[in-house]
């Protein structure tokens, strides 16, 4: 979770894979946005997707035109591990 210092207005974020395990990759997320950190909003949904090598940072764009103060990346699935591993989590504005 990230929370702001006041709430701003995201469309695009960037994750970057971790360094060793491929396993340990998200495969499926939801990016939510809440005021409170108690009613969350989807923002984002993804399924399915494939980090193709070790440290690559991918930018996911999103339809957003609320300030949120707290963004969560929610991972629901990994390519194969228990565990989650990402070198980067980053929320954008276009």
């Amino acid at each position: 979770m990230q929370t702001l210092g006041a709430p701003a207005t995201a469309n695009a974020y960037l994750l970057t894979s971790g360094n060793d395990t491929p396993s340990r990759d998200p495969k499926t997320w939801v990016l939510e946005g809440s005021q409170d950190k108690t009613n969350w909003i989807t923002l984002d949904t993804k399924n399915n997707q494939i980090f193709l090598y070790r440290n690559e940072t991918r930018v996911f764009d999103f339809t957003n035109t609320a300030a949120y103060k707290h963004y969560r990346l929610r991972i629901t699935q990994t390519a194969g591990s228990a565990d989650i591993q990402l070198s980067e989590w980053l929320l954008l504005k276009k």
